[in-house]
């Protein structure tokens, strides 16, 4: 299994860090279209791709695993996105509202 095609998962070791609350957010959300969003980090988000995380926690390019929900990068954040706590970003404004709150289990895999 790979991130973007670019770095095999087996070159990092797993280290849990613990359950997180889950949320979603998207381009409805915070009043852009899609196509001119920036993250924190200044990529364009990507469903599948990008979470928003309290980057004292899990620092910025970090590879993640959410159980349930598969494999991301930290590369944005927000106001509300505190300890362990991580937004999924989605472009389906009614898929962001029907996942709701959530907790999962989270490992980070380690850093692009």
């Amino acid at each position: 299994m790979r991130i973007d095609d670019k770095i095999p998962i087996k070159e990092f070791p797993n280290r849990k860090l613990g359950r997180f609350s889950l949320s979603w957010y998207s381009p409805q959300e915070l009043g852009k279209p899609a196509n001119k969003l920036r993250t924190s980090t200044g990529k364009q988000p990507k469903e599948g791709r990008t979470i928003a995380v309290d980057p004292k926690v899990i620092p910025y390019g970090s590879i993640i695993y959410i159980q349930d929900y598969g494999y991301f990068i930290a590369e944005d954040c927000g106001g509300a996105i505190k300890q362990n706590r991580i937004d999924i970003y989605t472009n389906s404004h009614s898929y962001a509202i029907q996942q709701g709150k959530k907790v999962a289990n989270v490992w980070i895999l380690g850093k692009i």
